[in-house]
């Protein structure tokens, strides 16, 4: 308790201004960081084949296997992986965000080989995000664009379900509206059509 309570004490003595000013690594030595130096892969493929050479050490394997049982997330280990390798040197950002999805899918392919129940996304189901931007007219917009024939079939089929639906309410409509029970659907639907 005495370590919490000391440790407490020092952040509430932190200043929040006793830190670099903005711009001060720009004063420092340059390539003073493994980040800063040319990158050690510059193709993605050379970084890819690097990554899965260590990963696929035994000691290395069964790590990854243990964390992916206990529910970490493919998609946590690879942003790991992509910020060490970037922090050490070995690629640039660009090359760290091509090599995201060859390493999840190495990682897929190493849990379904040994039967480890991974998670891919990191949510709580491990199900792919769901956000708002995937809204009904946001598909239909995307749908009318990309699959045209499908957004024109599904409109002609809403379209007949709306006029059916106008034929039975007008069909049990009384008054001046109302049709006579002589006449058929079809008739109606040649004068429906006639009208337009």
């Amino acid at each position: 308790m005495a370590i919490i309570k000391a440790n407490t004490q020092n952040t509430q003595q932190i200043d929040r201004f006793d830190r670099a000013p903005p711009g001060y690594s720009l004063t420092q030595p340059q390539k003073k960081w493994p980040w800063e130096q040319p990158p050690r892969f510059s193709r993605p493929d050379e970084a890819v084949d690097f990554i899965i050479n260590n990963l696929e050490k035994e000691e290395v394997e069964q790590h990854y296997l243990e964390i992916m049982f206990a529910g970490i997330s493919i998609e946590e280990i690879v942003s790991g992986m992509v910020s060490a390798g970037f922090a050490n040197g070995l690629f640039s950002p660009d090359v760290a965000e091509i090599i995201k999805a060859p390493l999840a899918f190495y990682l897929m392919g190493l849990a379904n080989k040994y039967d480890v129940p991974a998670k891919v996304f990191k949510t709580r189901d491990g199900a792919p995000p769901r956000t708002k931007q995937n809204k009904d007219s946001t598909l239909l917009n995307i749908m009318r664009i990309r699959n045209p024939e499908v957004y024109k079939a599904m409109f002609e089929e809403k379209e007949n379900q709306m006029q059916e639906e106008m034929l039975g309410q007008i069909k049990g409509k009384d008054g001046f509206l109302a049709v006579s029970g002589d006449m058929e659907e079809d008739e109606m639907e040649d004068e429906m059509e006639g009208d337009e």
